[in-house]
């Protein structure tokens, strides 16, 4: 029952296309069996389109994701845990008020603790740094830090109550103190889990053989939403709709400020399962509602530029060793 709880949360923390591997994901996505490394990649290609500035400026962009992690120790649950993210946009735009490239890299490391407060709770914890802005790694300003504890609770054999208090200095909402959240999360049915919490909930649903229904929301921005069939052993159908919300730093401009991408995607495709170890993902899809706003964070932000809405491809893989 600990690993259907940790489930859970690992869908809820991973609230973002690019599944976490730096914090609270890192320690609560469970393994599988004898597993000791994942790795998965996925590159957007879109459409050439333009910005609304006046002079109708062109815009292409390429986006790409990979995340990772790997354990010391494959038999033992208190051990070492290690991830990575990395979120890169090449951006190909003629527009002088927006950059050229931004990049988000990661890295962290969690341990499990085991138990404390008599048994009755679950303490782990995660520590990591990474770097948000324009300059790749040439801006000292895009450093950050990341933190997180995790006390997970098993109220019975269905629902656990998990308390988690993050700190992440590039986070959207609240990048400067450490913001506590609560989950509550219960299994109805071998069909039916809810989650709810804040900032996060969640539901997962299967309404029928080979159908499953994901959805997640994340305050302030967040909403994640998925349905896929099974089709056979080796392939998946899916659509998806993603909402992102990121925040780099530009270098030369004011401390305190940072330029926030939005985008909202619609996508279908297969993930198709040639062997044990790897996935492969084909999907299409169009990207909409697509910004560049400045400010300290989500609550006050002005927008730089809006762009075009463009449709994409999408190829992604994924192993596990």
């Amino acid at each position: 029952m600990r690993q259907i709880c940790f489930m859970v949360c690992f869908m809820v923390v991973t609230g973002s296309a690019l599944q976490a591997q730096t914090g609270p994901a890192l320690m609560l996505q469970p393994w599988q069996q004898d597993q000791k490394l994942e790795l998965r990649f996925d590159a957007f290609i879109f459409a050439d389109g333009n910005t609304d500035s006046a002079a109708n400026d062109s815009f292409d962009l390429k986006l790409y994701e990979s995340a990772g992690r790997t354990r010391i120790h494959v038999a033992d649950e208190r051990t070492l845990n290690f991830g990575y993210e990395l979120l890169h946009l090449d951006i190909g735009t003629t527009d002088p008020l927006l950059p050229q490239r931004l990049t988000d890299a990661r890295v962290g490391v969690g341990y499990d603790f085991g138990e404390c407060c008599d048994g009755e709770w679950n303490l782990s914890g995660t520590f990591g740094v990474g770097y948000a802005g324009d300059a790749a790694f040439g801006d000292p300003r895009a450093y950050f830090l990341m933190a997180d504890v995790i006390l997970t609770k098993q109220i019975d054999d269905s629902s656990s109550l998990q308390l988690v208090f993050n700190y992440d200095g590039n986070r959207s909402f609240l990048p400067d103190i450490p913001l506590p959240s609560f989950l509550y999360t219960r299994r109805l049915s071998d069909t039916f889990t809810y989650g709810v919490g804040f900032p996060y909930n969640l539901l997962i649903w299967k309404p029928a053989d080979k159908w499953t229904v994901e959805a997640n929301y994340w305050f302030p921005l967040t909403l994640n939403a998925t349905v896929s069939y099974e089709l056979c052993d080796m392939a998946t159908l899916f659509a998806r709709f993603q909402n992102r919300y990121r925040g780099f730093h530009i270098q030369g401009d004011n401390d305190n400020d940072r330029i926030f991408f939005q985008q909202r995607r619609i996508e279908g495709g297969v993930v198709i399962t040639p062997c044990e170890h790897g996935k492969i993902t084909v999907a299409v899809g169009y990207a909409f509602d697509q910004s560049f706003e400045f400010g300290w964070d989500v609550r006050d932000t002005n927008t730089v530029q809006d762009v075009d809405s463009e449709p994409f491809i999408r190829i992604g893989a994924q192993f596990g060793f």
